[in-house]
């Protein structure tokens, strides 16, 4: 065995039970937001681990052919290790490659499980088929849990504690406005979407370039395609195409350790301490706490941590 065991992933098996139990529980319950934030995890976490079974395991051959390097596990010592066999690799492989439809697929699942779905038989009888209606939200094209309207009070607290720090001459940019409703609370002067829902024309924000010069991005970015927001916005800031990047983060986030070089080039930190609803009526507590980071110019200044008013 010659990889670091420092940095093999030996806790997958148990933690991917541990978001099959939440995923379960959650669909029987109709706790649609545990639910939904449960399988981003899930797939977040098979999405890490593809990536580094990738890098560091190899059939026993090619393992005896660059044992110089240091670098490989075979793939037996891999899977007594995690607890996670090739063939689980290889499925997780394949289904990422469509993330959006994977995802929609563990959710229609769960609730399938769950007892939450209705068809109609030929005589009008309904029996288990189709999903759940609170769990279909009335979405654009990108369907699953990419699409949530930001909640009020993360909305209040960027407009009472980020805007004013930002650069006034400067406007602002958001970037995946969705139906507009974080664009309107921060009086955002330019609103573009991927897939836009007021008729104007689309705007990818990963692949195409500012809509003009001197913006700040300002976005709470799609949960699936947070590490391509983060990667971009950065690199629109490194090459002058923006002036600023402001994102919505996820707590955990901070505890990333891919994130730690783009956390310290951070000027400001807006910490939300709560657990805010995304989902209206949603039945249970909800999971996660949120912070606003802001990517710009000036001095760096000590993380702001404040309390939801009501």
């Amino acid at each position: 065995m010659t990889t670091d065991i420092t940095t093999v992933p030996m806790t997958m098996a148990a933690d991917q039970a541990k978001h099959k139990a939440v995923i379960e529980l959650a669909a029987k319950i109709r706790d649609w937001q545990t639910l939904l934030f449960a399988v981003e995890d899930m797939i977040a976490d098979q999405r890490d681990f593809v990536s580094w079974w990738d890098e560091h395991v190899r059939s026993q051959g090619e393992v005896h052919k660059k044992l110089q390097t240091g670098n490989f596990l075979s793939v037996s010592e891999a899977t007594q290790l995690t607890g996670i066999k090739d063939w689980q690799v290889s499925r997780w492989r394949t289904a990422l490659a469509d993330e959006c439809d994977y995802r929609d697929r563990l959710i229609e699942a769960a609730q399938r499980r769950a007892g939450f779905f209705e068809d109609e038989d030929e005589d009008g009888a309904t029996g288990p088929s189709r999903a759940d209606p609170p769990s279909q939200r009335g979405q654009p094209k990108r369907l699953g849990a990419d699409f949530w309207p930001t909640p009020d009070s993360l909305i209040k607290a960027a407009s009472e504690h980020l805007l004013p720090v930002l650069p006034r001459s400067t406007a602002i940019w958001e970037c995946a406005c969705g139906d507009g409703t974080l664009g309107r609370g921060i009086g955002a002067t330019i609103l573009t979407d991927k897939h836009p829902q007021d008729g104007s024309n689309p705007l990818d924000f990963i692949t195409e370039d500012p809509p003009c010069d001197d913006l700040i991005a300002f976005t709470n970015p799609p949960f699936n395609a947070f590490d391509l927001f983060l990667k971009r916005g950065l690199e629109l800031l490194d090459t002058d195409q923006i002036s600023g990047l402001v994102l919505l983060l996820r707590h955990d986030h901070f505890m990333a350790g891919g994130k730690a070089e783009a956390l310290n080039r951070a000027k400001f930190e807006v910490h939300c301490n709560w657990r805010p609803t995304w989902i209206a009526n949603t039945v249970g507590n909800p999971r996660w706490a949120f912070a606003w980071v802001y990517w710009g110019n000036g001095k760096r200044q000590p993380p702001l941590y404040v309390k939801e008013v009501p």
